[in-house]
C-alpha cells in the first residue's frame, strides 16, 4: 500500500466518521424536540398504562409494564448518547477497516500468469 492510498482511505475514513456523528447528534436533536413534547410525553403515558393494564390480564405469556417516565427513543437519544456514538465509531471502524484491507488486498495480490500451450 503506498502512502497515497493510506492518505486517501484515512481521509475517506474521517468524512465517514465525521459525516455518521454529525448525523447521530441531529438525529438527537430531532428526537428531544419531538418527544420532549407534552403531547408526546402524555402519548406515551397513555401507551404505558393500557400496557400496564393488559399486563393484568391473564394469558400465557406475562407482560411487565414500563417503568420509564419517558420515551425508550428519548431516553436512548438523551441519557445513552454517548454510548450510542461510541458503539456507531468503534463498530464502523472494524467494518472499514476490515472492507478497505480486503479491498486493497485483492488490488494488490498479483494474479498468476498462465501460459496456455499449443494444442496440435
Amino acid at each position: 500500500m503506498g502512502r497515497r492510498t493510506g492518505w486517501i482511505l484515512l481521509g475517506l475514513y474521517l468524512v465517514l466518521q465525521g459525516v455518521m456523528v454529525v448525523a447521530l447528534w441531529q438525529t438527537r436533536t430531532a428526537v428531544i424536540r419531538q418527544f420532549s413534547q407534552p403531547e408526546e410525553l402524555a402519548r406515551w403515558n397513555e401507551y404505558r398504562d393500557s400496557m400496564a393494564a393488559k399486563s393484568e390480564e391473564p394469558g400465557p405469556v406475562e407482560r411487565r409494564g414500563n417503568p420509564s417516565e419517558s420515551p425508550p427513543v428519548l431516553v436512548l437519544f438523551d441519557e445513552n448518547f454517548v454510548t450510542l456514538v461510541a458503539g456507531s465509531v468503534i463498530f464502523s471502524s472494524i467494518l472499514y477497516w476490515m472492507l478497505a484491507i480486503m479491498i486493497l488486498g485483492a488490488i494488490n495480490t498479483p494474479s498468476p500468469i498462465v501460459e496456455q500451450e499449443d494444442s496440435p
